[in-house]
């Protein structure tokens, strides 16, 4: 519930992205597999493309209209 707490802080988004997170932990804790520390380092690698995508448009975008 932690989680859920945090995500108070810029209410909506963050709240939405609390939950979320809330949600996945207690999936990975009812699996009871063991995941090392390199599997949570690449998991990180979809976020940060999708990150990396939007501002990519965003960019993108502003080169386009500034033209």
């Amino acid at each position: 519930m932690l989680h859920v707490v945090f995500g108070l802080i810029l209410l909506w988004y963050s709240l939405a992205a609390a939950i979320l997170f809330c949600l996945t932990d207690r999936l990975l804790r009812r699996s009871n597999k063991p995941y090392t520390w390199t599997q949570a380092v690449h998991s990180l690698a979809i976020p940060l493309a999708v990150w990396l995508l939007c501002m990519g448009i965003v960019w993108l975008e502003h080169v386009l209209n500034a033209g």
